[in-house]
């Protein structure tokens, strides 16, 4: 919002200096709906009341742990099967 308003600031000064060009008046009126649609949205957005979500359960948080790790290994396997895994320079020497 304010990068638009900055934008129609200088548009006035701008035009307020002789043989200097400067937006379209076409532009100008899309930027300033922008600026009331955004206004609009951020007031409707703050106004609405916040959701707080119940906490979880240890079994729930023991589930999202164990879905977690299985996502996250599944993602490492196919990453080794279609060769794009990060190499690891002297890892043979290592074993």
């Amino acid at each position: 919002i304010d990068r638009y308003r900055r934008v129609v600031q200088l548009h006035g000064a701008i035009a307020a200096t002789p043989g200097a060009e400067s937006l379209d008046e076409e532009v100008l009126q899309k930027y300033r709906q922008r600026i009331e649609l955004l206004e609009k949205m951020l007031s409707t957005l703050s106004n609405e009341a916040t959701v707080s979500l119940p906490r979880l359960t240890p079994m729930e948080r023991a589930k999202g742990f164990a879905f977690s790790s299985y996502a996250n290994t599944a993602v490492a396997a196919n990453k080794l099967k279609d060769g794009t895994a990060p190499v690891l320079e002297n890892a043979r020497g290592a074993l």
